[in-house]
């Protein structure tokens, strides 16, 4: 079946004048704000320009070695090089921010008549997923706070109308600018995308105007994983995917058929999971919440790991870690998996019930 390399094949003859923006443009600049940019682009460059420059950097064989879930974005590049749709759109604003606190990146597609502003999923830093976890027990978070002051620096440069998205944490941080955003730019947003991206905490939602909450759009795979965190009051399309399990947040797995999405149904599992979650959420309060998080992540600072590459070569450090806990952390993170674990059989049960009701 078809995926996003098809899709730029099939359009590239069709300019956005002959076939207007659709969301599976979407998933496509979503995509590949996973390409690192840096030294290979300037703003005003033109998708074209950075093709060539990016594979004059690094060559088709170092990318296949690198070991990521979205090593293959950059591939998308050379095919939408080539093609009348997307060859000349203007790339600006390049950002990729990762610190203590936060990891935070985004790219602005520049068309005729609109603009995209993409923001990168998590990367495999632990910072980028410990942000992810944050979003269990706080409101925002630096990197939010940071895509907002992005989303505001471009809505001034740029007079087009907006769209906003991204994959994974991505979508949550397309999300929370869309929210939070000046009326100004809210009027100016067409459509907000979240490909697959983890939920708010309840009381975030409470606060979202309905005219912003009706431009928001979720996309995930049937098993969605990552998508079913947390609280999304958004009707998710899902879509076939080619990957079993956790790949299918890949979304070079996800299924295409012209320029819409082979659709189907969120699965058992997917549905187990998301449920589970909530059913925790509702269990345990916020501090707790944050306890576990830092103490998890307080873990893998004191076991050397600080990207998922590293929890290969640090299993013995890890345990040395957990087995060092003191004591009040240890029963915790006990007592707060065994709520876990009670959310996720009671969820079960209550699946099987309707089910053989």
């Amino acid at each position: 079946m078809a995926n996003l390399m098809d899709y730029v094949d099939w359009r590239k003859d069709l300019d956005f004048k002959a076939d207007p923006f659709n969301i599976v443009d979407n998933l496509l600049f979503s995509e590949c704000t996973y390409i690192d940019f840096e030294e290979v682009m300037e703003d005003g460059n033109t998708i074209t320009e950075v093709a060539q420059a990016y594979f004059q950097k690094h060559s088709e064989k170092e990318i296949q070695k690198r070991k990521t879930f979205y090593h293959l974005a950059p591939f998308l590049l050379p095919k939408m090089a080539h093609s009348k749709r997307f060859g000349k759109i203007v790339l600006s604003d390049y950002v990729n921010i990762v610190d203590k606190n936060m990891q935070m990146s985004a790219i602005t597609f520049v068309c005729d008549d609109f603009i995209y502003i993409a923001y990168r999923g998590t990367d495999d830093t632990l910072v980028g997923w410990k942000e992810d976890f944050d979003f269990s027990y706080k409101q925002e978070t630096p990197g939010q706070r940071e895509a907002l002051r992005y989303c505001q620096r471009i809505a001034q440069k740029y007079p087009q109308k907006i769209y906003i998205g991204g994959h994974s944490k991505g979508g949550n941080f397309a999300y929370y600018v869309a929210m939070h955003a000046s009326k100004a730019i809210q009027e100016r947003l067409v459509q907000v995308y979240s490909n697959d991206g983890p939920g708010f905490i309840r009381r975030v939602w409470q606060e979202v105007d309905p005219s912003i909450l009706n431009k928001m759009v979720k996309i995930s795979p049937c098993n969605c994983t990552i998508g079913a965190l947390l609280e999304n009051p958004v009707q998710s399309i899902y879509c076939l995917s080619n990957q079993m399990g956790l790949m299918q947040h890949d979304c070079l797995s996800w299924q295409i058929l012209g320029k819409q999405f082979v659709t189907g149904q969120q699965d058992a599992k997917s549905l187990w999971l998301e449920n589970t979650i909530r059913q925790w959420v509702v269990d345990v309060d916020f501090v707790h919440r944050q306890q576990f998080v830092e103490t998890i992540f307080g873990i893998f600072q004191q076991a050397g790991v600080y990207c998922l590459e590293d929890f290969s070569g640090h299993q013995i450090q890890i345990l040395k870690a957990i087995n060092d806990l003191p004591k009040e952390e240890s029963q915790l993170v006990q007592s707060l998996l065994r709520k876990l674990l009670g959310s996720s059989k009671k969820v079960l049960v209550d699946q099987v019930k309707r089910i053989t009701n």
